[in-house]
């Protein structure tokens, strides 16, 4: 025998050694290992820039006809400034678990022959808002300035956040697992089957599990605070579970990684993931009858939102509604190439001139120009036969994200 073919001879011997020795370490680990569980915790709380502002990154605020979860977040990585949004749910408040618009996933044979088959399936469900008015708020100076959300939250809403104590604090990304959620006993909710085919002979099996977004931590937080007395205005912890996925920050590169933070899959090994979040909680007997009741200063979309029926001399709108007009609400009149003035629609006009309108609304104009660029529109200003100067304004201005900041702009509407 040749030395070059004994030398690959004895290479493919170690080589198949090689690959054999892990492949009997985990046969020997299913076998006979012990259940190991490694735990990971994430603990979130205040978040703090760098010039000393500091906040919950969850606060909650409940009344009998309102429901409201606010989010803190850092609006980059230098940490200097906090933005916000949240959500609130008003009116008669309640949740139905649903499988919403989820299609039936990993589908997968499981017996039969070839006159039938058996398949399973996994699908998601989520909790649907049954009962309620659902409302998307945003602020960059802690709702002094509220408007309606231009970037809802969903389960791909990223949040920036700070996990640590008080000496040590890194930076990660934050969000909801939503498609990530495992199909596991964890998560299983239940399952049904139908049967279809020749003679009915072909068997199906869906199993439901819990889809981890938005409504699922509205409904779970909206339950867990019923039990809470009314004068509650505390932090409180709640533990989530394995709620989110987080993604961590690399300093050297300026990047996130690429996949969510992970811990050893192996099997016989639990992954035990908890979040911890201390949560600012403020629970009030009765109904929520003044927008100031609100952590957003609004109910309803309404900054003026008043249901007391007491009105001092500074209640400048009293029994008037108002509307906020976005660019939905106008005609766009081409001046030149991409530059278009604004003109209110006419059908638009013709509502606020009906009899039981009349003098009974007050337009606030809100144009956002970050919606209009990306629509491929510039916004000049108003036409001279606008519409607005035939109707009470309360404001009249833009909102453009400049440097990562949301810019509010005054506007000449006359």
């Amino acid at each position: 025998m040749s030395k070059i073919k004994l030398i690959g001879i004895q290479s493919v011997i170690l080589l198949f050694i090689l690959c054999l020795i892990p492949n009997i370490w985990y046969l020997n680990i299913f076998l006979n290992g012990d259940e190991k569980v490694i735990s990971k915790t994430y603990a979130v709380g205040l978040q703090e820039t760098t010039d000393g502002n500091i906040d919950y990154f969850m606060e909650v605020n409940l009344y009998d006809n309102l429901f409201e979860i606010k989010f803190n977040y850092l609006m980059d990585e230098t940490q200097s400034s906090l933005y916000s949004q949240g959500v609130q749910i008003f009116g008669d408040i309640e949740f139905e678990q649903t499988t919403g618009n989820f299609q039936l996933e990993d589908k997968h044979q499981v017996g039969g022959s070839t006159l039938w088959k058996d398949f399973e399936y996994n699908q998601y469900k989520t909790y649907d808002l049954t009962s309620g008015d659902y409302y998307n708020y945003q602020s960059y100076d802690n709702y002094e300035t509220t408007t309606n959300s231009t970037n809802p939250i969903d389960e791909d809403t990223y949040f920036k956040i700070q996990l640590g104590n008080d000496t040590e604090k890194e930076i990660f990304l934050m969000k909801f697992k939503g498609d990530n959620t495992p199909f596991n006993s964890d998560t299983y909710l239940g399952y049904d089957t139908w049967k279809d085919g020749v003679f009915g002979r072909t068997d199906h099996l869906v199993n439901y599990y819990i889809h981890y977004d938005i409504n699922y931590l509205l409904n779970i937080l909206y339950n867990s605070v019923q039990s809470l007395p009314a004068g509650t205005n505390q932090s409180v912890v709640f533990e989530f579970g394995d709620l989110f996925d987080y993604y961590e920050y690399d300093e050297s590169s300026s990047t996130y990684v690429g996949e969510p933070v992970s811990l050893d899959k192996a099997s016989l090994i639990i992954n035990d993931t908890k979040s911890y979040y201390a949560i600012k909680v403020s629970v009030n007997e009765g109904d929520a009858l003044k927008s100031s009741d609100s952590i957003f200063n609004c109910i309803a979309g309404n900054s003026n939102y008043n249901a007391t029926g007491d009105y001092d001399s500074e209640d400048y709108f009293i029994g008037k509604t108002m509307i906020v007009c976005t660019y939905s609400y106008f005609d766009f009149v081409q001046i030149s190439e991409n530059n278009y003035a604004f003109k209110l629609k006419q059908s638009f006009i013709d509502y606020l001139n009906l009899p039981q309108n009349k003098n009974k609304i007050v337009l606030k104009i809100e144009i956002n120009l970050d919606d209009l660029n990306n629509l491929g529109y510039i916004f000049v200003g108003f036409t001279e036969d606008s519409g607005l100067s035939n109707f009470e304004i309360l404001e009249c201005y833009t909102l453009e994200t400049i440097d990562n900041e949301l810019i509010k702009t005054v506007v000449d509407y006359e």
